[in-house]
């Protein structure tokens, strides 16, 4: 049998406490870095940047707000070996490239 499925489950703790951790944050922030041009590190502000300047809902744009007062997210980096690795298997990745 050559179906695909895949299961999501979460019971919202997470994102009760700000943590960016919802399908949509990964797929965005996975964008960001597959759509990297240069070798650079790439830190919190970068891979959600649309929600920090508020080319978003209120809602999410609060959320990203309140996610910055409560963690350290300045000391945040994805390094620049880290960023090409992800960029290699998010190519090959039939999951990422579907819901892209």
């Amino acid at each position: 049998m050559d179906t695909k499925r895949i299961f999501v489950l979460g019971n919202g703790f997470d994102l009760a406490h700000y943590l960016p951790t919802a399908y949509v944050h990964f797929m965005d922030a996975m964008m960001v870095v597959e759509s990297c041009e240069e070798e650079k590190e790439l830190g919190f502000d970068d891979l959600f940047q649309k929600y920090i300047s508020g080319e978003c809902s209120d809602r999410d744009k609060d959320f990203f707000t309140k996610t910055k007062e409560l963690y350290k997210t300045d000391d945040w980096r994805l390094s620049t070996d880290t960023v090409n690795d992800l960029q290699a298997k998010l190519k090959d990745n039939g999951w990422f490239q579907h819901f892209k």
